[in-house]
């Protein structure tokens, strides 16, 4: 079995638009309908969309799997709230018609996929991070 899975679960919150990335007009269409349009036209087995933070009914094709992100909602832009959207990873598998969330990593469980810290640690001053250090493209200072 060949599928495609969509991460469509995000809240959009370093997009600057008017409204949420995936439903935003290009060329006439919610975003996310081109990316559900070319998945389709590749025709594997399965098309599974994971939902969460916009109401993405109007836009999904019939055809397509829909599983509700468990951790919508929880980010925003504030210290406390920004905080729990640390890396992870899921893993997921498809039996039988249903989606099982089969492993996840978070946090430290990560940092060998993450290629600058292996970096860091072998730096003369590490990690040494001291507070909030890795920020978004969007919030550096005009410089």
């Amino acid at each position: 079995m060949t599928a495609a899975v969509l991460l469509c679960a995000g809240g959009s919150t370093r997009f600057a638009g008017k409204q949420h990335k995936l439903l935003t007009p290009f060329r006439g269409r919610p975003l996310v309908a081109w990316a559900l349009e070319h998945v389709a036209e590749a025709q594997l087995d399965e098309t599974i969309v994971v939902v969460g933070s916009v109401d993405l009914t109007e836009v999904l094709l019939a055809e397509v799997v829909v599983v509700d992100n468990f951790a919508s909602g929880i980010v925003g832009t504030d210290w406390e709230t920004y905080r729990r959207e640390g890396p992870g990873m899921s893993a997921f598998t498809l039996e039988d018609g249903v989606v099982y969330h089969t492993y996840s990593a978070y946090a430290r469980g990560l940092d060998g996929l993450w290629g600058m810290y292996q970096w860091l640690d072998r730096a003369p001053l590490g990690r040494n991070e001291a507070g909030m250090w890795w920020r978004r493209h969007d919030e550096y200072d005009n410089q």
